[in-house]
C-alpha cells in the first residue's frame, strides 16, 4: 500500500526498473527537435486513408518480429500488427494505443520526434518534461518524454532506447483509467523486447561473495543512502545460507529525538503482510481445513461482490492472486477508515465490480487479500470475530512457530513497545515529517493485507524459513514444502519477466529467480526480497516514505557486492533525487494561496457516500479541509494541463488533489487511476 498522490506514471517507472525497452523498421534520423506542441490533438478533415495490409500480425499469446530482428511478446487477448518498421499493439477495449517504432540514429530525442511523425503526424502533445535516466539492461541510452494530460484526461509518453545506432521507440496514449486497467498487459509487450546486440547482466553462474566480509563498505554506503534520501531511520537484515550475516539499524526512531533505529526496532511492514497471510493459509491447506481451489462461497455463503457471477466463481486462492479483475479501492481506505472493522472490508467488497476478466490481467487489490485472510482465519476460529480470528490464527500458525517473538498486529500493543519507530511521510518539499500514529490504524480493517508490525530480525526468520522450504532454523517444519512453493506459483503476469503469485511477486531478473514483496503505509516502507537459487535474501524496513527509494538503491548495491555487478546503484540514486528535486522546483511557482473568489463555492460541508463528510473552512488567512480525523491546509495548484486544483499539503497525504467539477457547482472531485469520488455540498 502506497499513498503517493502525484508520482511518475506506472508504466514509465516499470520500464526503468525492468531495464527493458519499448519498441520497433529502419530509417536514418537527423537531429530535428520535437515538433511544436499544443494542448490538444489537431483536428483533421475527411476520413483517414485505410491502412495497408500488415506485413506481419498475430493474436496473443505470440511474438512479433521487426525488420531488424527484434521481437515483442503479445499478451493473450491482444493483437499485434506490423507495417514496415512500426508495430501496433491492439488492446481488446480499443482505448490504450501502443506503437513501437524501430529506427536508426545517434540519439533518442530525434528518434521520438520521428516516431510521432510516422505514427500520429497530426497529433501535438505538450511536453511536460524530458528525462535521460542512466541506461541499463544492455542499452546505451534511454530517453523519455512525458506529456501534459489532455483536456479529455488522456495522457501520452514516449520512451526511446538505443543500442549502437539501433533505436526502439514506444509511444503510449491512453485515458488514465484505461492504462491503469491494462498496465500489466501493456508492460508485457514493452518490457519483453528482445533487441539484437542487447545483453543484460546474468548472475546465474556467478557465485555470491558474502557481504559478511564487506560489512564496512555496505555500512558506509547505507549511511550515505539514508542521509541522501532523508529517511529518518532504516533497519536491514541480510540472510545467506540460512543465517543472518548482517543486521544493523541506521538513523533515528523519530526526528528530533536521539533514540536510534536498531535491528530490533518495531515498525509496520505494510503489504509485506500479504505473504505472511498466505503462509497461514498454506498451513490450513496442510491440515485439510482449507483448499486453494475451494470456492469462497463455500467458506462464507454471504460473500458478495458487485458482480454476483464472479463472487460465485472465485476460489480462495483467487482472493490473494491479484488476478480477479477488481481495481484498487484505496482512497476510502486512507481517508475514511476510523472505526472500521473486517466486517466493513467485506461490506465494501460487496459493492466492487471487476474492470477486467478473471485471470485476464494483474490488478492489485487490498480488500481482496484481506478477505482471503479473514475468511481463512474464521475457518480455524469460527466463534471469533474475523479480526480476532485472524490475529489468533497468525499467532498460532506463523508468528509463534517461526519464532517471530516481536511481531504483532495490534496498533495499541505496538504503541506500548519501547523500541518502536514513529512513522514519517514526505511533504510536498520531500522533507519527512512525523505522522500521527493513529493514521496507521487504516490498515486494521484490511489487516491481512497490511496490518503487521515487525522488525528485520523477525522477518529474517521468515526469509530463512522460505529459503529452507518450510523449516525453521531449528529444523522444525511449520508448512509443507508443497504448499510453501504453491504460494510462489505465477498466477498472472505483471510484465514480461514478472508475475504475481499468492502474496508474492516472482520474476526472472539478471538470470536469477527473484521472490519479493514491498510494503508501504502512511509512514513506513518495507522491502523483502530473496533469491532461492543463491540461498540469500534481504529485509529492509524504514520509518519514512522515502524509504522506498533507499531500499531500491540498497538492493542494487547488494547485487554489486554479491556478484560484482556494474556499479549503478549510486548513479541511479543521484539521478532519481535530481529529478525529484527538479520536479519540486518546477511545481513551486504553480502553488499559491487560494483566493476568496475561488474558495467561496466550496466553503462549508461536503459529503460522499463512501468517503463520508468533509468540511472546508477559512481559519485566519488559510483554508483547511477536514475529513474524518485528517486535517490539511489547502493550496491552489495550477497544473501543467492548465487546470487549477486544490492540493493537500499535510502529511501523510500531501499531494492529493481536489478538482472543481465543471457541471456541478460547489462539488470537488478526488480522482486517482480508476477511482473517482465527487464530494458534493451538504445542506
Amino acid at each position: 500500500m502506497k499513498n503517493r498522490a502525484r508520482t511518475l506514471p506506472l508504466l514509465l517507472l516499470l520500464v526503468w526498473t525492468a531495464g527493458a525497452c519499448g519498441p520497433g523498421g529502419t530509417k536514418t534520423l537527423t537531429a530535428t527537435p520535437p515538433p511544436p506542441v499544443k494542448a490538444e490533438v489537431t483536428p483533421t478533415s475527411g476520413d483517414p486513408p485505410a491502412p495497408a495490409a500488415p506485413d506481419a500480425a498475430c493474436d496473443g499469446p505470440c511474438s512479433i518480429a521487426t525488420p531488424l530482428g527484434a521481437t515483442f511478446p503479445v499478451p493473450e487477448r491482444f493483437r499485434a500488427e506490423r507495417r514496415g518498421n512500426v508495430v501496433r499493439l491492439i488492446e481488446p477495449d480499443g482505448q490504450v494505443e501502443v506503437h513501437a517504432v524501430e529506427l536508426t540514429g545517434d540519439a533518442g530525442a530525434p528518434a521520438v520526434a520521428e516516431a510521432w511523425k510516422q505514427v500520429a503526424p497530426r497529433e501535438r502533445w505538450t511536453v511536460e518534461k524530458t528525462l535521460s535516466p542512466p541506461a541499463g539492461g544492455g542499452f546505451d541510452e534511454v530517453y523519455v518524454e512525458m506529456y501534459v494530460l489532455g483536456a479529455d484526461k488522456r495522457f501520452a509518453q514516449a520512451v526511446a532506447r538505443r543500442k549502437d545506432r539501433n533505436i526502439w521507440v514506444v509511444l503510449l496514449r491512453s485515458p488514465a483509467a484505461a492504462v491503469d486497467r491494462r498496465a500489466a498487459q501493456v508492460m508485457q509487450f514493452i518490457t519483453g523486447l528482445k533487441a539484437p546486440g542487447v545483453v543484460e547482466e546474468d548472475f546465474s553462474k556467478t557465485p555470491k561473495k558474502s557481504v559478511a566480509g564487506q560489512a564496512d563498505a555496505l555500512r558506509t554506503a547505507i549511511r550515505g543512502i539514508v542521509r541522501d534520501t532523508g529517511v529518518p531511520g532504516l533497519a536491514i537484515a541480510v540472510v545467506e545460507d540460512g543465517k543472518v550475516v548482517f543486521s544493523e539499524g541506521f538513523g533515528v526512531r523519530e526526528l528530533g529525538k536521539p533514540d536510534p533505529v536498531t535491528p530490533e526496532t518495531l515498525m509496520m511492514i505494510g503489504s509485506v503482510t500479504k505473504p505472511l497471510t498466505t503462509f497461514m493459509m498454506g498451513t490450513l491447506v496442510d491440515d485439510g481445513k482449507l483448499a486453494w481451489d475451494k470456492p469462497v462461497k463455500s467458506v462464507d455463503p454471504a460473500f458478495a461482490l458487485g458482480d454476483p457471477k464472479l463472487a460465485d466463481a472465485l476460489t480462495m486462492e483467487q482472493l490473494v492472486c491479484a488476478c480477479a479483475g477488481l481495481p484498487r479501492k484505496d482512497l476510502p481506505l486512507i481517508l475514511s477508515f476510523w472505526g472500521k472493522t473486517s466486517a466493513d472490508c467485506l461490506k465494501e467488497l460487496a459493492s466492487m465490480s471487476p474492470t477486467t476478466g478473471l485471470r485476464e490481467t494483474f490488478q492489485y487489490q487490498n480488500h481482496m487479500v484481506a478477505a482471503g485472510g479473514f475468511l481463512s482465519a474464521r475457518v480455524l476460529h469460527p466463534k471469533l470475530s474475523m479480526d480476532k480470528a485472524y490475529e489468533k490464527a497468525m499467532k498460532e500458525r506463523v508468528f509463534g512457530p517461526l519464532g517471530m517473538k516481536s511481531t504483532l498486529l495490534d496498533l495499541d500493543a505496538a504503541r506500548k513497545v519501547k523500541n518502536r519507530a514513529t512513522p514519517h511521510s514526505q511533504t510536498m518539499d520531500l522533507d519527512h515529517r512525523v505522522v500521527p500514529l493513529e493514521h496507521e490504524r487504516f490498515a486494521a480493517y484490511i489487516g491481512p493485507s497490511g496490518g503487521v508490525w515487525s522488525n528485520v530480525l523477525d522477518m529474517a526468520r521468515f526469509v530463512i524459513v522460505e529459503l529452507a522450504g518450510g523449516l525453521t532454523p531449528e529444523g522444525k517444519r511449520v508448512i509443507s514444502e508443497k504448499n510453501l512453493l504453491h504460494r510462489r506459483t505465477p498466477q498472472v503476469k505483471m510484465d514480461a519477466d514478472s508475475a504475481y503469485a499468492l502474496g508474492f511477486a516472482v520474476s526472472q531478473s539478471k538470470g536469477l529467480k527473484v521472490v519479493s514483496h514491498s510494503g508501504g503505509t502512511m509512514g513506513f516502507a518495507t522491502l523483502l526480497t530473496f533469491f532461492p537459487e543463491k540461498n540469500a535474501g534481504i529485509v529492509m524496513i524504514a520509518n519514512g516514505t522515502g524509504g522506498h527509494l533507499a531500499e531500491k538503491t540498497i538492493l542494487r548495491l547488494l547485487f554489486e557486492l554479491w556478484f560484482g555487478a556494474d556499479p549503478r546503484a549510486m548513479k541511479g540514486l543521484e539521478f532519481t533525487l535530481g529529478q525529484m528535486k527538479k520536479s519540486i522546483e518546477e511545481a513551486k511557482p504553480r502553488l499559491s494561496a487560494p483566493t476568496p473568489e475561488f474558495m467561496k463555492p466550496f466553503l462549508g460541508r461536503l459529503s460522499h457516500p463512501e468517503l463520508g463528510d468533509a468540511t472546508i473552512e477559512l481559519v485566519k488567512d488559510d483554508y483547511f479541509l477536514t475529513i474524518g480525523k485528517y486535517r490539511t491546509r489547502l493550496l491552489l495548484y495550477r497544473r501543467p494541463d492548465g487546470k487549477t486544483v486544490l492540493a493537500f499539503t499535510e502529511v501523510p497525504l500531501a499531494g492529493l488533489e481536489l478538482s472543481p467539477v465543471a457541471d456541478t457547482p460547489g462539488a470537488l472531485e478526488l480522482e486517482r487511476a480508476q477511482e473517482r469520488y465527487v464530494l458534493k455540498k451538504k445542506d
